[in-house]
């Protein structure tokens, strides 16, 4: 057969075998048997690979890193998975349809998470950021948030304390350990409360201990300051007031430097210093004290009272009822012969006393001199300034005697 009758031949048969292909069906389905079908991109790189994978398994890998498994409708993130914005809506994402380890920062972003959205052991440090977390409820763990200046607030659960909120500052040197907010209950279980504890710093001996503890309780409706201290000084804006049965008791001393109420029992077994008034229910701690006297002589001629002139005070009162101590005494002389008697009483803020210091001279002669005294116990009326003073007469007699300013005082001691 010659060349030409050969390439005739082949051509008649190429094109029955055409003739048969276009008329025969398609295939229903198609199957790669043990390899794998890679998509290359127009610079001939490789951008998808499906089927064998190379390492036992079979399924579709994206060099992007997306990886279709074997199971139906399963996307496996490999490494990462690079999609462009908005390309995943949330009409897309189906209730437990993303299993991950963990998800990069600014991963997802939101304007509201569901309940149950975000299940994790642990929350590592910068994977939230945001400005309001609105009803969320911590169930064990911890919180902690930390200042600029190194200053710490830590909210955990305590096996004995149940909820804390412990607090350092920036600058607490070392070994201080957190102040404390927490929950108290007495060991016999009789009661509870909240406790304030503050830090616990070196005693100068090595051991750490608290400086003060606050004891709110609740079922007693009372509390307790400990302060453990030697030495204690409270130093309040408007003073210290302490109320209730249980009153204000300091085993050591104490300073206010501002006023101290106390309503209740006060008993202090080391020195208490305030350098304001000290009151309570009765009145004040420390008593007052106010003295006088008489700056000129008066002569007495008549039973007609006058006032002694410089031997008065002006005592203040805090409280309404203040009781007075009062102690005067009166330099009388005789200055003309006869017989006489001298009376020296107390003026009272208004309410003359009749306690009267009396200096009776009968049949002697001209400069008989000699001290009278008398001391009276009272209360005074509302609080405020009271007016106390001396006034002297002649009661009995015709002589004349005379009050000298020398030894005539007037002493008052008030108590609240």
């Amino acid at each position: 057969m010659t060349s030409a009758q050969t390439i005739a031949r082949q051509l008649a048969d190429f094109d029955r075998r055409l003739s048969a292909v276009e008329r025969t069906a398609q295939a229903p389905r198609t199957s790669i048997e043990g390899g794998a079908l890679t998509i290359n991109n127009a610079d001939g790189f490789p951008v998808v690979v499906l089927g064998d994978q190379g390492d036992g398994t079979a399924g579709l890998t994206a060099y992007n890193g997306a990886t279709v498994a074997a199971g139906p409708g399963a996307l496996i993130v490999a490494n990462d998975l690079d999609l462009p914005e908005g390309s995943i809506t949330e009409t897309d994402i189906a209730d437990d349809s993303i299993s991950t380890p963990k998800l990069r920062a600014n991963s997802v972003t939101a304007d509201t998470l569901a309940a149950g959205a975000v299940t994790a052991d642990a929350i590592s440090a910068g994977a939230i950021d945001g400005q309001t977390i609105t009803g969320a409820t911590l169930v064990g763990g911890e919180v902690i948030m930390e200042g600029a200046d190194g200053s710490r607030v830590r909210l955990y659960e305590d096996p004995v304390d149940g909820a804390v909120v412990s607090m350092l500052p920036g600058d607490a040197p070392a070994g201080m350990t957190p102040a404390a907010l927490a929950t108290w209950r007495a060991p016999d279980g009789s009661d509870v409360g909240t406790v304030l504890r503050g830090p616990k710093v070196d005693n100068g001996v090595g051991t750490p201990e608290t400086a003060a503890e606050i004891i709110l309780t609740g079922r007693s409706f009372n509390g307790t300051i400990d302060m453990n201290a030697d030495y204690v000084t409270v130093t309040p804006y408007f003073g210290l007031t302490v109320a209730g049965p249980s009153g204000l008791y300091v085993e050591a001393g104490a300073t206010i430097d501002e006023d101290l109420t106390v309503e209740g029992d006060a008993a202090v077994t080391g020195t208490l210093t305030a350098d304001g008034p000290a009151l309570f229910a009765e009145g004040r701690l420390a008593s007052a004290q106010y003295h006088a006297a008489s700056t000129s002589a008066r002569s007495l001629t008549s039973t007609t009272y006058n006032d002694l002139t410089g031997a008065a005070v002006t005592v203040t009162t805090l409280r309404p009822g203040a009781m007075y101590l009062a102690l005067w005494s009166a330099d009388c002389e005789l200055t003309a012969t006869g017989s006489a008697t001298a009376t020296v009483r107390l003026d009272a803020a208004g309410t003359v006393l009749p306690q009267l210091a009396l200096a009776n001279f009968a049949n002697v002669t001209t400069g008989a001199r000699m001290s009278a005294a008398q001391f009276a116990i009272g209360t005074l009326g509302a609080a405020g300034e009271h007016v106390m003073k001396l006034q002297a007469s002649r009661a009995v007699g015709t002589g004349t005697v005379r009050v000298n300013a020398t030894h005539t005082t007037l002493t008052v001691i008030v108590f609240e």
